[in-house]
């Protein structure tokens, strides 16, 4: 499904190959993507240009994820923001922040875009849903309406 090039992805990731990766995808897909390797450069890019969604590791040089998702919020309240994670912190504690939704590491690319066209449609706020349930695969936590 081809997006329209208005719409905006801010990958941000301090592994420049997997930035790169999700990069290329997304431009494939129509979107215009920029690339932040931290959280400081993640959070000057949003302050600089509309975003229509983030996508956040949470493992960052210099600030963590949780630190520059509450940033981002304040920055660009209007973006959806998606974290990636390896990590065992509970996936509410991101969502409970403002994230739309929460992956797990490796991510599948069909989830990742999944969530894009489905967080960008949704009414923010709402109940978290299990993937699964969510018709999402992949290990997954989002938010939106049930």
């Amino acid at each position: 499904m081809m997006t329209s090039p208005q719409q905006a992805i801010l990958v941000v990731d301090d592994d420049a190959q997997v930035a790169e990766s999700f990069a290329m995808i997304f431009r494939g897909e129509g979107y215009n993507v920029t690339v932040a390797t931290d959280g400081l450069r993640a959070i000057e890019a949003a302050l600089t240009s509309p975003f229509d969604m983030i996508i956040l590791d949470v493992i960052l040089p210099g600030m963590d994820g949780l630190t520059a998702l509450k940033s981002l919020r304040e920055v660009a309240p209007n973006s959806s923001v998606i974290v990636v994670t390896g990590t065992d912190l509970e996936p509410t504690e991101f969502l409970d922040h403002g994230a739309s939704a929460v992956v797990w590491k490796p991510p599948e690319i069909a989830t990742l875009l999944a969530l894009i066209h489905r967080t960008s449609a949704a009414a923010p706020g709402g109940v978290m849903l299990q993937a699964p349930a969510a018709g999402i695969p992949g290990e997954v936590a989002v938010r939106g309406s049930a």
